[in-house]
C-alpha cells in the first residue's frame, strides 16, 4: 500500500474522492460502514495526530460519501447503516430536488449535487461557475467541494476558465 504523505490541510478532495470511490468499486457487492471507508481511506493518507487534522480529513470523506449518494453512484440500506455499490450506476436524469421546498436555511450536499448536476444536464453547452452559483443561490465555497468532487469523478470536465460541462455517459443526447 502506498501512503500519501501529506499534511492534513494538504490533502486533496480530488484524491480523497478518487480514493473512496475506488474503495467502493474494489469492494462491489459489500456492504460498507461509513466508519469503514474513513478508516481505510485513513490508512493512505498520513492525517496527523491533532483532531483538526482528522475532523477535515473525515469531513472530506463525509462530503465524497453525500456526492456519491446524491449521483445514485452508491445507496444506503435501509436503517441508513451501510453504503454498497450500484451496479451498473445509473443514467441521467436524476430526480431533481427543489432546495426551496426544504425549511433549512442551507441546502444539504446532495441537494445541492443533484441540483447543481441537473443544471449541467439540461444544459448542451458548458457554464460557468458563476452561473452556476446564480441559479442555486448558494455561497460559492459549498460549489467548489461538489465541483471537485465531480470532476475527480469524472463526471464533469472544466472546458476552459469557469466553464464546466457533464462528460461521457452524462451528456444529454
Amino acid at each position: 500500500m502506498i501512503v500519501k504523505e501529506m499534511s492534513a490541510s494538504k490533502h486533496k478532495s480530488s484524491d480523497i474522492a478518487r480514493s473512496v470511490y475506488e474503495h467502493f468499486k474494489n469492494r462491489a457487492g459489500e456492504h460498507l460502514s461509513l466508519q469503514s471507508i474513513v478508516d481505510a481511506i485513513n490508512e493512505q493518507y498520513e492525517v496527523g495526530d491533532s483532531d483538526v487534522a482528522e475532523t477535515n480529513f473525515r469531513r472530506r470523506v463525509y462530503d465524497v460519501v453525500n456526492v456519491l449518494l446524491a449521483l445514485t453512484f452508491i445507496s444506503r440500506d435501509e436503517g441508513n447503516e451501510m453504503l454498497t455499490l450500484v451496479d451498473p450506476c445509473p443514467s441521467p436524469p436524476l430526480e431533481y430536488v427543489d432546495a426551496n421546498q426544504d425549511s433549512v436555511k442551507t441546502p444539504s450536499l446532495k441537494c445541492l449535487t443533484r441540483q447543481m448536476y441537473t443544471l449541467l444536464y439540461e444544459r448542451h453547452d458548458s457554464v460557468t461557475f458563476d452561473e452556476i452559483a446564480s441559479a442555486l443561490s448558494t455561497h460559492k465555497r459549498r460549489l467548489y467541494d461538489v465541483m471537485i468532487i465531480l470532476e475527480a469523478l469524472d463526471v464533469v470536465e472544466k472546458r476552459e476558465e469557469g466553464f464546466f460541462a457533464l462528460v461521457g455517459e452524462h451528456v444529454q443526447t
